[in-house]
């Protein structure tokens, strides 16, 4: 027997006797499909949640670090990650939509930052 699983159902349904072959269909939802009140899917809106990320790298000398994104927005929540324990962004300076440059201390060492954008 020959079976192709079909999501979104869950029964079967004979699709050539001859070769008995059937669709195994089941009654998942994907989360592609389900609308929610503002017209977003619910895999669009949980996205959302999770952020972007983005990593840029402050090199030995330097004192700040500047990403790009459209995701950037004036009400965006901003996560800051390095690579070494202890280095923090003095402040974080929103210039522009789209545009986040964080300031810290000169460093002796390249350093990798990584944030992470959330919608509020």
């Amino acid at each position: 027997m020959i079976e192709h699983i079909v999501t979104g159902k869950k029964y079967r349904i004979l699709t050539d006797e001859k070769k008995d072959e059937w669709d195994r269909v089941s009654f998942w939802t994907s989360s592609a499909d389900v609308e929610c009140e503002n017209g977003e899917s619910v895999e669009e809106k949980t996205s959302k949640l999770e952020g972007i990320c983005l990593t840029a790298t402050l090199t030995a000398g330097s004192t700040s670090v500047t990403f790009t994104d459209a995701s950037i927005t004036e009400d965006c929540f901003v996560d800051v990650y390095t690579d070494v324990y202890g280095v923090n962004p003095e402040s974080i300076q929103t210039g522009e939509t789209g545009q986040l440059t964080l300031l810290f201390e000169e460093q002796e060492q390249d350093i990798r930052v990584r944030i992470k954008i959330r919608e509020r």
